[in-house]
């Protein structure tokens, strides 16, 4: 716009100029006439000099307009406003720092900065912004050390400070197409008029969203990517195919509610021994499944027999305990049943930490009964006392083992699965083998609910031979 009055200031003059040379040279010399025509002269140079070297080319301008399409990092985005501003004349900006919402929205990250001595994090937390909240709420374009923006006085000393923080006068904020503040401009700038401001938060909103979008789409991919991969290595770590032994055949049966699930089992051989365990993480998805990986780990290190249970019971809670409480609150803690096997003495030693009734089938009395609670849940209580119960166990005897997110799902009447009707599902399928009774499991509870799955779904059979 600049350049178009400049342009036509100076066509408008030339034009004039001629005019008058025209008047003297046809009628008559006069010297103010003359003065007239020396000051414009002058004032036609100066525009000359104005347009060709104070106006910033338009060619150029075009280069870093035409940079948008292919702004790949944070660095190239801060290079393009450091740029953008160069070309606004007058500003004479200095101190910039450039700071955007993070992918969790969490903390502002501060991607480029002009300081010299830059802070030293450069994530700033969300919860450390006192004046985010209002200036949010009240749609504020920008603040500034003159408080222009009539901010409230105890707002004010907070953008005061985490203006003087940047050494910076003035700080726009940025908005996406919902007005929600997704970034903060902060530079030095001692001519910087309102109408000024809106235009460069105007056009730098914009730039920001697609960055932060383009953004956040590939954090997420690769989010994505990451959470397969980390599936496929839980997947392989639970065995959901059929295992057969001289002594017991089982099958088990996992589908998380998310890519990565807290719900844990396995069959462990230990001497003339074997472990049978389920457990359950509180919570869901990669935090839950990091435990149930920690949990594996831990139980592939210890030798069980029926004397040993009790101990590995106290040093798991122990751990848990230990690795994801503090003072404050219980990160997470697990339910847990394991039973010790022991094929020569046809028994079965059992803790029930906390976890859902275990199905026991007696194949001799054909009846079905529940292996209960016999300890508190792991990682709640420093310490615990678990209580070691034991079960005879004989040839065609089933052992069903599950999580909550079997028996809690729910109908469209908001009715319960339930174990009463897992117990009538065994004692219907007493005669089939430990992967027909899965089936047999799954078909029901489809049957059941035509619901999303709300929670971790393990099932874990063992027929006894």
């Amino acid at each position: 716009m600049k350049r178009f009055l400049t342009l036509t200031f100076i066509l408008f003059s030339g034009v004039v100029f001629l005019v008058l040379i025209v008047y003297v040279l046809l009628f008559s010399f006069n010297i103010v006439v003359v003065i007239s025509l020396a000051i414009l002269f002058c004032t036609y140079l100066v525009s000359v000099y104005y347009f060709f070297h104070l106006v910033r080319p338009t060619k150029n301008l075009e280069f870093i307009l035409s940079r948008l399409a292919n702004l790949d990092n944070s660095e190239e985005l801060f290079d393009f406003i450091k740029d953008f501003f160069y070309y606004q004349e007058g500003l004479n900006v200095s101190n910039i720092t450039f700071m955007l919402r993070t992918f969790d929205n969490s903390a502002f990250e501060i991607l480029g900065t002009t300081l010299r001595n830059p802070p030293k994090h450069y994530k700033i937390k969300i919860d450390n912004m006192y004046f985010l909240d209002h200036i949010d709420k009240a749609k504020v374009n920008f603040f500034d050390v003159k408080n222009r923006s009539l901010l409230p006085k105890d707002i004010y000393f907070s953008t005061y400070r985490f203006l003087k923080r940047f050494s910076a006068n003035t700080c726009i904020t940025l908005v996406d197409n919902r007005k929600n503040i997704i970034g903060f401009l902060l530079f030095n700038s001692k001519n910087i008029e309102i109408y000024e401001i809106k235009h460069i938060r105007d056009f730098l909103s914009i730039i920001s969203t697609f960055f932060k979008l383009v953004r956040d789409v590939k954090i997420s991919e690769t989010m994505k990517e990451d959470l397969r991969i980390a599936s496929e290595i839980q997947s392989k770590t639970i065995p959901i195919s059929s295992v057969d032994t001289d002594h017991f055949e089982a099958f088990g049966f996992y589908r998380p509610a998310y890519n990565i699930g807290g719900d844990y089992f396995d069959i462990l051989i230990s001497g003339s021994n074997y472990a049978f365990i389920i457990s359950d993480v509180s919570g869901k998805g990669v935090s839950a499944g990091l435990v149930a990986m920690i949990l594996k780990t831990m139980f592939h290190s210890v030798t069980f027999n029926g004397n040993t249970i009790q101990r590995f019971v106290r040093k798991v809670n122990e751990y848990i305990y230990k690795w994801f409480s503090d003072s404050d609150s219980i990160v997470t803690f697990l339910t847990m049943f394991v039973m010790v096997y022991s094929p020569r003495y046809r028994k079965g030693y059992y803790v029930n930490a906390g976890h859902l009734p275990v199905i026991h089938y007696s194949s001799k009395s054909k009846t079905v009964n529940l292996l209960e609670v016999t300890s508190r849940p792991m990682g709640i209580f420093k310490e615990i006392s678990p209580n070691r119960k034991s079960v005879q166990i004989h040839t065609g005897d089933i052992l069903v083992m599950y999580t909550d997110g079997l028996v809690e799902q729910i109908d469209n009447s908001g009715r319960e699965f339930g174990i009463k009707r897992l117990k009538s599902i065994i004692e219907k399928s007493a005669l089939l083998t430990p992967n027909e009774i899965v089936n047999e499991i799954l078909q029901s509870l489809v049957s059941f609910s035509s619901k999303e799955m709300q929670d971790d779904i393990g099932i874990l059979v063992v027929k006894i031979r």
